[in-house]
C-alpha cells in the first residue's frame, strides 16, 4: 500500500469509524507523517480550544462522530 496516495484509498464513512482506526497526520513540528487513532483525535477535539462549536459523540460500538466543527488558528 506504500505506493498509493491517500486520495486513492477507499473512503471510510463517519458511521463506520471506530476508536482504534488510524489516521495519517503531518506533524509540522517534526516535519514527518505520523499516525493517530480516531479516539485520540476525538479526545483532542474535546479538550482543546482549537475547535469551537464541535460535538463529539461516542456510540455503543466505540465509534466516534465529530460534527459541526469550526477549526480556528
Amino acid at each position: 500500500m506504500a505506493d498509493k496516495k491517500i486520495s486513492a484509498l477507499t473512503a471510510l464513512t463517519a458511521a463506520n469509524v471506530a476508536g482504534g482506526d488510524l489516521l495519517a497526520v503531518v506533524d509540522v513540528s517534526a516535519t514527518e507523517t505520523k499516525k493517530i487513532s480516531a479516539s485520540d483525535v476525538a479526545e483532542y477535539v474535546s479538550a482543546t480550544s482549537a475547535v469551537t462549536n464541535a460535538v463529539v459523540s461516542q456510540s455503543q460500538n466505540d465509534q466516534f462522530i465529530l460534527s459541526a466543527a469550526i477549526f480556528t488558528s
